[in-house]
This record gives structure tokens, sequence and C-alpha cells, in this order.
């Protein structure tokens, strides 16, 4: 037996279905505000806890950084009103909340600085530290006081010596006294040792060293024994050959270029000896 539904059923079934749709509607988008509304009033009690916590702590925030919290906070607030006033789209269709890899490739690494130069050796330098406590010049050395009239210990080149000798060097006399290092003047190479070049008083024996530089040869003398260098070693500007023996000075003396011994001369002056005083006092200075 079938029943039928007079027209009168029928239409109150119909408005029964929709009044219920509808207020299933109301009570979702209630929900849905109700949520919204959640939401903002928990971004703002945050913000009243940051600014309260930074009142509290004595941090200042810059006009610029509230500014741009403010925004911040308006563009969330206006976005979660978007959320709840528009209905839910699918899994399928909700787009990718994930970022979007870079495809650009990775930044070359930034070149290193160039490790800075080292300072140049210098071409040359003073055999001594420090200036020296006499005159080596003649006029200079016979005018301090220190040496007594005709004495034959002044330390010039050419001053007299025992037995009308001249002597052929000047002799320098560093503030450090007795074991002052002794440098080389430039690059070169050792030609001759001497180790007993003098003997003092005492007993001390003190030895001397030649070394070409190339322009002209020198004689390092008057230097503590042993000997610190041998015949045939190069040698650098700056590096120490030696140091200044009891006698508390350097004897120096210079040779023309060519020059491969020093001869032990009591008489006249060799041909090859050459005055250094104006050299070394350009060197001294």
């Amino acid at each position: 037996m079938v029943v039928r539904q007079l027209p009168e059923q029928q239409n109150w079934s119909e408005l029964h279905s929709r009044r219920a749709v509808r207020a299933e509607l109301r009570r979702k988008h209630r929900k849905r505000n109700l949520t919204a509304f959640g939401i903002v009033t928990l971004m703002v009690l945050l913000t009243i806890a940051l600014v309260t916590w930074g009142a509290v702590s004595g941090k200042k925030v810059s006009p610029g950084r509230r500014s741009a919290n403010v925004k911040r906070n308006a563009r969330a607030t206006t976005t979660a009103r978007q959320q709840a006033t528009e209905p839910q789209s699918s899994p399928a269709s909700a787009p990718s909340s994930q970022p979007v890899a870079s495809q650009s490739p990775p930044a070359a690494p930034a070149a290193a600085a160039p490790a800075p130069a080292p300072p140049a050796a210098p071409a040359q330098v003073a055999p001594v530290e420090g200036s020296a406590i006499y005159p080596f010049t003649r006029d200079g050395s016979v005018g301090c006081g220190h040496w007594s009239s005709g004495s034959t210990d002044y330390p010039y080149f050419g001053a007299p010596r025992e037995n009308g000798r001249l002597h052929g060097a000047i002799d320098i006399y560093p503030p450090g006294g007795k074991g002052t290092p002794v440098k080389a003047i430039k690059d070169g190479t050792v030609l001759q040792v001497i180790p007993a070049f003098y003997t003092r008083a005492d007993g001390e024996v003190c030895c001397g060293i030649l070394i070409d530089h190339g322009d002209f040869v020198a004689f390092y003398g008057e230097m503590m024994s042993p000997a610190l260098l041998a015949v045939g070693q190069t040698v650098k500007a700056g590096q120490q050959i030696g140091a200044v023996s009891g006698t508390v000075q350097l004897h120096f003396e210079m040779y023309t270029p060519g020059t491969r011994a020093r001869g032990n001369w009591y008489g006249s002056q060799p041909s090859n000896l050459e005055d250094p005083t104006q050299y070394m006092l350009d060197l001294m200075k």
C-alpha cells in the first residue's frame, strides 16, 4: 500500500527542511564569528602583554618599530576576519603555505683580501745602534776634549799613531759599549776572517772580518772573538756579524771594489784604502 502525501504535507516538509538548513548555516556562522573574535582578542591581549613587559623592563620601543607592530597587528586582524567570513575551501584547492624554494644559484664566495706585502728589506744600515758618543771626524774628535793634545788614539781617519803610522780607519764608539751588536752595512760575502786582529793589554784577543759589499769592501775590526762568520758566507744588510769587544769601539775600514784581502800594513796607507768618514756620517744620521 503506497501512502501519498497531500500537497499541504509536502509543502510543510520542504519548509521544515529549508528552516533546518538555514538554522545550521546560522550556527556555523556564529561559530566562525566566535572563533575570529577569539583570535582577535588573543592577539590584542598578547600585544598589551608585550607592551606592558617592555615598559616594566625599561626597554623603549622606537616610534618606527611601534608603527610596524601596529600595522602588523592590523593586517593580522584583517586576515582573521577574512578567514572567518570566507567559506572553507577543500584540501585539494587550498593554496600551499610552504615557501617556494629559490631557483637562483648560490652566491659565489667573496674573494679573500690579498695579504699585505712584507716590508722591504733595508738597502743599507748603520753598523751599530745609536749615535756615536764621540765624534769620529778630525775636528770633532780633537775639539771634544776626550783625548789630550798630541794623543795617538784619536778616532779619525789618518790620525797619527806610533812610529809615524797613520790611522787607516775610523773608530766608532756606540752608546752600548762592550757587547754592542755589529751589523753588516749591506748585503755581501765574507772574503777574509782575521781571528787575532788586535790584542788588548788585558789579554783580550779581538777579531776582524773583511766583507765584499759590491761597490766597496769593508773591514769590521776589534770585535769579540771568536768570529761569528766564515769565509764564503753571505750576509744580509742588518745581519749581526759580531759584537764590540772590550775596546768599546768598532774599527771600520773601507777599501775599493776588487780588494780580496786586508794586509797587515804598518807603513804608508795602501792605495786601495779609502776614507769612510763621510759615508759613515751619512749612514748614521
